[in-house]
C-alpha cells in the first residue's frame, strides 16, 4: 500500500514539489509522507495547498474542492469499494 499511494502522490504532484494537506482522519498517511520528505500538514481543505488528502468532504467544501481540482489541484480520497458495488469510508482504509 506504501508503494501505491506514494505513487499516487508522485502523480498527482505532476513532477512539481506541491504542498500536500492531509485530514486529520489520516495521520498514518501524514506520518508516511513525512518518513518520505513530501512536503505535508495535517489540515482541513483551505488555500495554497497542491494536492489534498481525505477519506471524504461536506457540502460546505465541495465548492471550493471542485474548483481546487478544476484549476489543477489534485484530490485523493479514500474509499474502500466493498463486494456487493457499495463504498464504506473507514479510517483505518490506510495504514
Amino acid at each position: 500500500m506504501k508503494t501505491f499511494l506514494l505513487n499516487a502522490i508522485s502523480w498527482l504532484s505532476a513532477g512539481k514539489e506541491r504542498k500536500v494537506g492531509i485530514g486529520d482522519s489520516l495521520r498514518e498517511l501524514y506520518s508516511m509522507l513525512n518518513q518520505a520528505k513530501i512536503p505535508c500538514e495535517l489540515t482541513n481543505f483551505k488555500e495554497g495547498l497542491g494536492i489534498y488528502c481525505c477519506m471524504a468532504y461536506d457540502a460546505k467544501e465541495m465548492e471550493s474542492i471542485h474548483e481546487f481540482v478544476s484549476e489543477g489541484g489534485g484530490l485523493l480520497i479514500g474509499v474502500l469499494a466493498l463486494p456487493d458495488g457499495n463504498f464504506s469510508l473507514h479510517p483505518w482504509f490506510i495504514q
